[in-house]
């Protein structure tokens, strides 16, 4: 079908005269006609007004075979995500932007690359804080867009995180919680609907997840404790600091009791890494030393560990309960990411110590970029 014929079909559809589709786009009704007889074609920036009139897409309008389009879509997401998925942010960048050129209403583009941009930065520690501010824009002009436009529920909500992410970060924080106020409330998530309305197998599979899912929140709830307030001042003393690092490992290995983190290993080498640089803090050199050692033998363990796509847990609350890859936010294995986390200034009082230097010596069998 021509464009002309599926204007004048939606039109038709509506009971609309072509004086009124006219009137509605500021235009003349002689140029609706030349439309729909293939005689003209309309202006591009009319096209996406015309698809929301119409509540169609700007494919559909233009006859864009909608299988192929998402394939395409899907391919090219696919090849940013490879590059994303391993910190390599800005390769996946230069795809997405280059994707979006020639589909810009594929809106779940458009959050893949605000959520490049967004995590980008910490590719490098010399980024200024103009460049950062304008990344930081770009996220919130993306997700902003895919709001006013995408019908996508999960989508939408996925939007919704990033701007909460990121409008404290450009002093915008009521507008953050503001949207935040828009979700759904815990006890109302998926995990936990699924969890009610289900029986038998499924059931147990649908506990599982809400089991891990609310595990992941609440670690992730003592994480952010973790860090100083927005105006710099910290909640807690590095002892407590310590102590609640400690309460992370516990409740893991409460749930893990086989010591089979799957999703969570990193986390394990990361909070013992923390508690290493608390203790560095207070200048205890044993403890720091010993939890250095810890983290150092749960990072290497996890980059020896083969690739599988899918791997099972085994603990008793999750047996059987499959997990994909662990997803990475840097660009440097676990190895790596505890070597240049060694490099901070706070371990100068024991970096000539051959403990220290027997940790770091191991790391770099196995560090490496990704």
């Amino acid at each position: 079908m021509s464009f002309g014929n599926i204007i004048k079909k939606l039109r038709s559809d509506r009971n609309m005269t072509q004086e009124q589709l006219a009137e509605v786009l500021s235009i003349s009704a002689q140029a609706v006609s030349r439309w729909e007889t293939n005689i003209a074609l309309p202006d591009i920036s009319l096209l996406p007004i015309l698809a929301n009139f119409f509540d169609v897409t700007t494919d559909f309008l233009l006859e864009v075979d909608a299988s192929s389009r998402e394939k395409e879509i899907e391919s090219l997401s696919e090849a940013a995500r490879e590059y994303t998925t391993n910190g390599q942010w800005s390769k996946g960048v230069e795809i997405l932007r280059k994707a979006i050129r020639k589909y810009p209403s594929a809106y779940k583009l458009s959050h893949e690359l605000a959520s490049a941009l967004y995590c980008s930065p910490q590719e490098t520690d010399t980024i200024s804080d103009e460049h950062y501010e304008k990344l930081l824009q770009e996220v919130v002009s993306l997700e902003e867009n895919v709001l006013e436009n995408s019908k996508d529920t999960e989508l939408r909500h996925s939007a919704i995180q990033l701007l909460c992410y990121a409008y404290p970060k450009l002093k915008m924080p009521e507008k953050a919680e503001s949207l935040a106020n828009t979700m759904p409330y815990a006890h109302q998530c998926r995990e936990d609907l699924l969890v009610s309305v289900s029986d038998k197998t499924k059931r147990y599979r649908y506990q599982q997840e809400a089991i891990l899912t609310h595990l992941q929140l609440m670690l992730s709830g003592i994480t952010f404790n973790c860090a100083p307030l927005d105006d710099n001042t910290k909640p807690y003393t590095p002892e407590e600091l310590i102590l609640l690092n400690k309460k992370v490992i516990d409740i893991l290995n409460i749930i893990f009791e086989d010591k089979n983190y799957g999703f969570f290993k990193q986390k394990i080498a990361w909070t013992y890494l923390d508690i290493a640089w608390f203790y560095a803090k207070i200048n205890n050199r044993n403890e720091t030393i010993k939890y250095l050692t810890l983290a150092k033998n749960q990072s290497i363990d996890n980059d020896k560990a083969v690739y599988k796509p899918t791997e099972t847990y085994t603990c008793l609350i999750a047996r059987g309960k499959e997990y994909g890859e662990v997803w990475h936010n840097i660009n440097a294995n676990d190895s790596m990411h505890q070597i240049n986390e060694m490099d901070d200034k706070i371990y100068d009082f024991i970096r000539d110590d051959v403990e220290f230097k027997k940790i770091a010596e191991e790391l770099r069998q196995y560090a490496h970029e990704r």
